[in-house]
């Protein structure tokens, strides 16, 4: 999201553990970013309803990441898309279910698409996201495990992203995208967002017994 690193990260989850090891399914997620030295807020279930206080703390936050281990239609009740698009502090999207038009409005589209393992696709590769990564000479990068869990990964199945910027794609489906503070997300949204949105596919699809949102970088 920037180049200095988020010290204080929400992490947006639910309880999940589908293939009742123990484990909440996307804690491989929260335990990369805590060895990375991130300090972690990671409270299941706490998010799915906003008032004033959880609101507050979202906002004096460094990050918020909304995990995909979370299901869209907890968070978008009456009002709630406007205070998610409304936080003043940047959010990294990895549910795809929840940037369509039917939920935060980041998207004129409702299309998801369930790949196992897709080349990623990059658009932009001087972006600061991709710092680190070795791309090939195409700009492609293979990203994913696709023996984790399902092996599946949602992502939005359109690359017309409105007023957002298409960063890395797999084929004809959207995998990283951004938007920028202050414009709508798209003519008609009627959302924009208060800072910084980043949208980034990743953790596993649900399917029958095996993990959601399972760390599959």
């Amino acid at each position: 999201m920037s180049s200095v690193q988020a010290a204080h990260i929400i992490w947006v989850t639910e309880t999940r553990d589908t293939d009742v090891d123990g484990i909440q399914d996307d804690q491989a997620f929260i335990d990369l970013l805590e060895a990375e030295g991130y300090t972690v807020d990671a409270q299941p279930d706490h998010w799915m309803t906003l008032d004033g206080a959880k609101v507050a703390a979202l906002n004096n936050a460094d990050l918020v990441i909304v995990s995909r281990a979370s299901s869209s239609g907890n968070y978008d009740e009456t009002g709630e898309p406007h205070e998610w698009n409304s936080l003043e502090t940047p959010l990294i999207l990895m549910n795809v279910y929840v940037s369509r038009s039917s939920r935060w409005l980041w998207v004129d589209s409702t299309s998801i698409q369930n790949l196992v393992a897709p080349t990623m696709e990059v658009s932009t590769p001087g972006h600061a996201v991709f710092v680190g990564v070795a791309l090939d000479e195409n700009n492609d990068v293979n990203a994913l495990d696709g023996s984790v869990g399902s092996g599946q990964t949602s992502f939005l199945g359109t690359t017309h992203l409105g007023n957002g910027t298409l960063l890395a794609a797999a084929g004809t489906n959207t995998w990283i995208a951004e938007w920028e503070p202050g414009m709508e997300f798209y003519v008609g949204s009627a959302q924009a967002p208060a800072e910084r949105r980043l949208l980034l596919c990743g953790g596993t699809q649900e399917v029958g017994a095996t993990a959601q949102g399972a760390h599959n970088y």
